[in-house]
């Protein structure tokens, strides 16, 4: 026999005293002089299991312990225990929590007390320790590592506990401080079946209230609306228990009360027999909804599954009036199916009638199901609220964009489909296409530029989990609220090699790189994939399983919204992470034109990143159209957008376009495999070039201008000799005005602090030769300032040794043609 502590908690709930109380500052330094404390002697006979922390249904984590102390150390009554917990969070001070119970006295020789602490930490990671004092001041200890992370859809929920934090566990089901910001929807409306989750049950469950106030709390934090009606009914008692037209955290405990005092056991016959049947009820509270002169932009219902059997009335879709109201139905289930449930099935008359007027059911089975569900609805209810006011955030200016880089659209939210078209056969017909297109477009090539601009906290680097990052990202634009640091353009040639990845060249440098694209651009974000690999990696992935999440409209364009996600197992995204790749798992979203048969967007998001790739997560968004080439249309992105998350809360945004896509067989310029050309095969001019001595100084006269928001790294350059090339004898190699090529190799342009803006490039022919050449650096003279000690100085990045390097004033525009720079030869 176990002899159980129960205390009244401070709480809405009647439940056995497990939530601990926060220690008053003015305390902490008392409670933690007991922990540093060598342990008491004799000891407190117990012992003390931790459990992993678990996401509630409110959202939060619960870390629960469990302390079982013999009560054979006990003599007489009147003893108590008095638990104290002390958390550390990773980088934080310790938080203290307390609280004392009085033990109940049992004859039983072999009895034992038993206690639950528990406390509620934000995502991140911790140490901790539970100290349990008796009032003979003997003591028992344990302690142990923890680490609270949310997953998938989780992530992208507003957080309720700050990161690094810990809170109090409080069982009231009203909704914390704060909603989702943004938009809102403008008239919402929750229907709670209010019934046991364990249909044979005659009463409700402090669990099944529980799980319900922190469900409807959860929805109306993440799907703010300017009114919400909120009504609680049950089918085997006839009636409606609650209801509340303008729903609050005010109202959360008056529907715990309604929920508590429903007795399912007791009928009255004659109240029952004044009350309207089971399914008159459900249908009239239903179509009162979608009837109303102004009726919600969302239904949702929530709760279990009815053990009635009901008839659906033959004509009730046709009762659905022509508004557009999303309908939801939010089934609780157990963890585990029980026979009692099983046998309740497909007969489910909400279910049923939800189906009839084409509504959806999502069975919510745990917190993470009720995380994506949130996610689902949140795409498809239409939201024309203006926002709630939000806290004013420090400006940020705003990102330069080249003229050729379209502004994105966001897509509106999806509804239901109001068309004929067959959202499966579209796929389909969209994967055969994609899937045969996939064997041809390695006969093609784009030409790819891309801006990238990378932003850092004002503050610093971040001490947060990749979670709480992500969770701040994701409520602002990129580069919101942060301090943007550089912004550099590149300009490659992208294809599509048969070996079945994308390959890159500097624009018309006409031989694309077998080797990986950070071998080509060693430094800042660079991903891979938006030309055409991510495209066909969406399809050809056998097991990958895809959801119609409904229509949607995107610059007045009807649209069909789908999502998919690829495990990593199945998946062969790859992230560089230090001088290697990893592979990760993805989802994504496709936006289709049900009339055309055609991909508009595609969008995809990583699963969080490796510590080792320095990301916690990378999204890209891609917008497509056909392009003809070769008398054939072929679906090729227009644009397309990355955004990298940094693991200590920097960002970079990558904005990238396609254009000059084109059949590169008939153009003898374009080679993947050709061999180099032997000594003997090139022409006399090329090997004069190429057995130049070295350290031959040579004068150039920049004659291409180099415009800032124009100019990108791998754009051609044109200058001429200033002077001529003489050897050592003083005969004349190559005369003044030689022309000469080369390539720009980095532009960018750099903020405040140290504002500035370079252009780096490099020499590769003279005559149309290829030519080897270094930069001529002021060597300082014997009394220079930079022969003393202490003169800071900047070196050349990695890989810049070999080109000149301007650096421009931060209010230059150009580089202008005309400027001199002074080389010398060197040898290939």
């Amino acid at each position: 026999m176990k002899a159980s502590l129960q205390v009244a908690a401070a709480v809405v709930l009647a439940v056995p005293g497990f939530a601990q109380s926060l220690v008053e500052p003015e305390r902490s330094a008392a409670v933690a002089r007991l922990f540093d404390t060598p342990p008491s002697t004799p000891s407190l006979r117990c012992e003390i299991s931790p459990m992993n922390p678990t996401l509630n249904f409110a959202f939060r984590f619960e870390v629960v312990y469990r302390v079982q102390v013999p009560m054979s150390q006990f003599q007489g009554p009147g003893h108590s225990l008095t638990t104290y917990t002390r958390v550390i969070p990773e980088g934080r001070n310790a938080v203290y929590l307390a609280k004392t119970e009085a033990l109940a006295r049992t004859g039983e020789p072999d009895a034992f007390a038993e206690m639950l602490g528990a406390f509620v930490p934000g995502e991140g990671a911790y140490k901790a320790e539970v100290l349990v004092a008796d009032d003979l001041d003997r003591t028992c200890r344990a302690s142990w590592q923890f680490r609270a992370r949310r997953e998938g859809t989780e992530r992208q929920l507003l957080p309720v506990t700050p990161p690094a934090a810990i809170e109090e566990l409080v069982l009231d089901g009203a909704p914390p401080p704060g909603v989702k910001p943004g938009p809102r929807i403008a008239r919402l409306t929750i229907l709670i079946h209010a019934s046991p989750l364990i249909p044979t049950r005659t009463e409700l469950q402090p669990d099944d209230i529980q799980r319900t106030v922190d469900s409807l709390a959860s929805i109306l934090r993440e799907l703010p609306a300017r009114t919400v009606r909120v009504i609680a009914f049950n089918l085997d008692q006839r009636f409606t228990i609650f209801r509340a037209e303008e729903y609050d955290a005010v109202h959360a405990k008056e529907l715990v009360d309604a929920m508590t005092q429903l007795d399912l056991g007791v009928v009255d016959a004659k109240l029952v027999r004044d009350r309207p049947a089971p399914m008159e009820l459900l249908l009239g509270l239903v179509q009162a909804e979608l009837q109303a002169p102004t009726p919600p932009d969302a239904l949702i219902l929530l709760g279990p599954r009815s053990r009635l059997r009901l008839e659906i009335p033959a004509d009730v879709a046709g009762k659905r009036p022509t508004a557009s109201t999303a309908i939801f139905n939010l089934q609780s289930q157990a963890g585990e199916i029980i026979p009692a449930l099983r046998a309740i099935g497909a007969a489910d008359p909400i279910e049923r009638l939800v189906t009839r007027l084409k509504g959806q059911t999502i069975p919510i089975g745990t917190p993470h199901d009720l995380a994506d569900a949130i996610h689902r609805m949140d795409s498809r209810i239409p939201k024309n609220a203006a926002p709630a006011a939000e806290p004013k955030t420090e400006p940020v200016s705003p990102t330069i964009v080249p003229p050729f880089l379209p502004t994105a659209s966001e897509p509106g939210e999806p509804t239901e489909p109001h068309g004929d078209e067959d959202p499966v056969e579209l796929l389909i017909q969209l994967r055969d296409r994609v899937t045969a297109q996939g064997g041809r477009i390695p006969n093609h090539t784009c030409v790819e530029t891309i801006q990238r601009d990378v932003f850092a906290l004002a503050a610093g680097p971040a001490l947060k989990s990749c979670g709480a990052l992500l969770d701040a990202a994701r409520q602002r634009p990129a580069g919101a609220s942060l301090k943007r640091q550089s912004t550099d353009w590149l300009r490659l040639d992208v294809a599509y090699s048969h070996a079945g990845r994308e390959i890159y060249s500097w624009a018309g440098a006409g031989k694309f790189e077998e080797g990986e694209i950070d071998e080509l651009v060693p430094e800042g974000a660079m991903g891979t994939g938006p030309y055409t690999t991510m495209l066909l990696s969406a399809f050809q992935k056998q097991s990958t399983k895809y959801v119609f999440d409904g229509e949607s409209t995107l610059d007045g364009r009807r649209l069909f919204e789908y999502s998919f996600a690829v495990s990593r197992e199945q998946s062969g995204y790859k992230v560089k992470a230090g001088n290697g790749w990893v592979i990760t798992g993805y989802s994504g979203s496709l936006l289709l034109d049900p009339k055309r048969g055609e991909l508009v967007r595609l969008a995809v998001r990583t699963e969080e990143l490796p510590a080792e790739t320095g990301t916690c997560e990378t999204t890209t968004t891609l917008d497509y159209g056909m392009v003809e080439l070769s008398g054939n249309g072929y679906l090729l992105p227009k644009v397309a957008r990355q955004r990298f998350i940094g693991r200590e809360g920097d960002e970079a945004e990558n904005t990238i376009s396609f254009s000059a896509c084109r059949d590169f067989q008939a153009e003898s310029k374009m080679n993947f495999d050709s061999p180099a050309q032997t000594p003997l095969q090139q022409p006399a001019a090329s090997r004069a070039a190429s057995d130049l001595p070295g350290g031959l100084p040579v004068s150039i006269e920049l004659l291409t201008a180099v415009q800032f928001g124009k100019a990108a790294a791998g754009d051609a350059v044109e200058g001429r000799l200033a002077v001529p090339i003489l050897d050592e004898l003083g005969q004349t190699l190559f005369p003044k005005g030689t022309r000469l090529l080369g390539r720009l190799m980095r532009v960018e342009t750099r903020y405040a602090p140290g504002a500035a803006r370079t252009v780096v490039l490099r020499w590769e022919t003279i005559n149309a030769v290829p030519i080897a050449l270094l930069p001529k650096r002021q060597r300082p003279e014997p009394n220079s300032v930079l022969r003393r000690r202490g003169t800071g100085f900047e070196l050349p990045r990695p890989g810049e040794s070999r080109y000149g390097i301007f650096n421009l004033p931060a209010g230059s525009s150009t580089l202008a043609a005309g400027v001199h720079s002074e080389w010398f030869t060197a040898k290939p």
